[in-house]
């Protein structure tokens, strides 16, 4: 199974070790840091859900069982919370590189409500195709 980015209502960015995820249709937005990260950006890439793990414990140091649980229960929770979209699309096939392993850690989703009324009353996210300044139901 593969995934991708919901993009009608989310906008999403990673700097170094940190993903923002930012859900304009509720307002939230959430940290994912170090194996939440790198589970995003691995699902959101269209990589098949067993390549994820195949990447995941070539790339760090813990039980490949456990790893499986935690990435499919972390992924399950972000389709459920609307971030990602299982895809219909072929899931793609992902290589492996040779990199230092580091430990394992549980990937967790922080999630953050206190700028819901900023992010929800910006109007430019509430366009349609034509873009800003154009809101939905305008016409020209």
């Amino acid at each position: 199974m593969a995934y991708k980015v919901t993009d009608t209502h989310i906008s999403h960015d990673t700097q170094g070790n940190e993903t923002v995820v930012i859900d304009f249709s509720g307002g939230t937005y959430y940290s994912l840091v170090g194996t939440a990260s790198t589970v995003w950006m691995l699902a959101a890439s269209g990589i098949g859900d067993r390549a994820i793990v195949d990447m995941l414990t070539s790339r760090y140091d813990g039980d490949a069982a456990v790893i499986d649980e935690q990435t499919a229960l972390f992924l399950s929770d972000l389709v459920a919370r609307g971030l990602l979209i299982v895809s219909t699309a072929s899931p793609d096939d992902a290589t492996t590189t040779s990199a230092a392993r580091t430990p394992w850690s549980e990937p967790k989703l922080e999630a953050f409500n206190d700028l819901n009324d900023l992010i929800l009353m910006d109007p430019i996210h509430d366009v349609d195709d034509a873009g800003w300044p154009h809101p939905k139901g305008d016409v020209d």
